[in-house]
This record gives structure tokens, C-alpha cells and sequence, in this order.
């Protein structure tokens, strides 16, 4: 089985644990503060010692139970991360923060955008790049905005596997190929 879906298995299950719990924002809010500990470079650190063979079971519980005390985790957050732990899964960590993530968009009928342009959007702009990939998918959309100075004017939208591209260069691109195709 592929490493992300044994991922998804377990952030299946622990969306459905904290649905039981009512309790959904809190975990996703207590795995994207753990998420972003991780890639810090003590984090990396503690992920490294909580995936060595070479340290005990023993004294990666308690490590693990200072961790969880100190950055205030849920209950079921905590009990997720033993669970990692002692199948030796720890390595999943970021990829089930990621699933988890994707589950609960697709529970609220979210749906992810990411929209490229080369200089930053104002709030207007944003609202209508938004307003118009609602009408267009259906669906609720929570937009993250990159700064691409590949770009030359426009905006690239993507939206799951679609990609709508209204910038300068993909029009030059596209323009080119229909020379070429004369």
C-alpha cells in the first residue's frame, strides 16, 4: 500500500473520532500548530528522535507525552500521535495532517484553489477571482494566492485538476503554438 494511503487511513480515522467529538476545528487547529512545529527545525529534530531506531519506546513516550503537554494538544490529537508512535508510523505524521485536511474540505463541500499572478491582489480582485470560481465549480472555494514573477500579466487559476489559464504568458504560449501550427 502506498505511503499516502495509509495516511489517509489514518486521518480517516481520526476526522471520524473528532466528528464523534465534536470536535473538528479543534483537531484540525491542533494539526496545522503541530504541522507547522514540525517543519521548524527543532521540530525536525523531535521528529527524528521520535523515528530513530535507536532510542527506546520508553523514552519516545515520554518525550512525545512533554511535547503534547507543552504544545497544549487535544485529547484526541494526543492519542492519534501514541497511536503513530507505537505502530512506528511517525513518518505519516505530515501526510495525515494533509489527508485530514483534504477530508474535511470534502465533508463542507470546500474546494481548494490556488491563484497564481505576478503581483499582489487586492481585496476586490480577490473577491471576484473567488466569486467567479464559485459560480463556476458549484461549490464553496478557499482561495490561496501565490506571487508568480514567471507570470507577466494575468492570473492562473487551479482549482483540483483543472487549470484556467488568463495570464499574459499562457495566452503568448498558446499564440505560439498556432503560429507554429500555420
Amino acid at each position: 500500500m502506498k505511503h499516502t494511503q495509509v495516511a489517509k487511513r489514518y486521518a480517516k480515522a481520526l476526522y471520524q473520532l473528532s466528528k464523534e467529538h465534536r470536535a473538528i476545528d479543534e483537531t484540525l487547529q491542533n494539526l496545522l500548530a503541530l504541522n507547522s512545529v514540525v517543519g521548524s527545525p527543532d521540530g525536525k529534530r523531535a521528529m527524528a528522535y521520535l523515528t530513530s531506531r535507536r532510542v527506546s519506546t520508553v523514552d519516545k513516550k515520554t518525550f512525545l507525552n512533554e511535547l503534547m503537554s507543552h504544545l497544549k494538544m487535544s485529547a484526541d490529537v494526543n492519542h492519534f500521535m501514541h497511536y503513530l508512535l507505537n505502530v512506528r508510523r511517525m513518518d505519516l505524521l505530515v501526510d495525515a495532517i494533509d489527508e485530514f485536511d483534504a477530508i474535511r474540505h470534502h465533508d463542507l463541500g470546500i474546494e481548494k484553489a490556488t491563484v497564481s499572478s505576478c503581483y499582489d491582489l487586492d481585496d476586490e480582485t480577490k473577491k471576484m477571482i473567488v466569486t467567479f470560481i464559485e459560480n463556476e465549480t458549484k461549490k464553496r472555494v478557499e482561495p490561496r494566492y501565490i506571487k508568480d514573477t514567471s507570470l507577466i500579466g494575468g492570473v492562473t487559476v487551479k482549482v483540483g485538476s483543472k487549470v484556467l489559464d488568463g495570464s499574459l504568458k499562457g495566452q503568448l504560449s498558446k499564440l505560439r503554438k498556432e503560429m507554429f501550427e500555420m
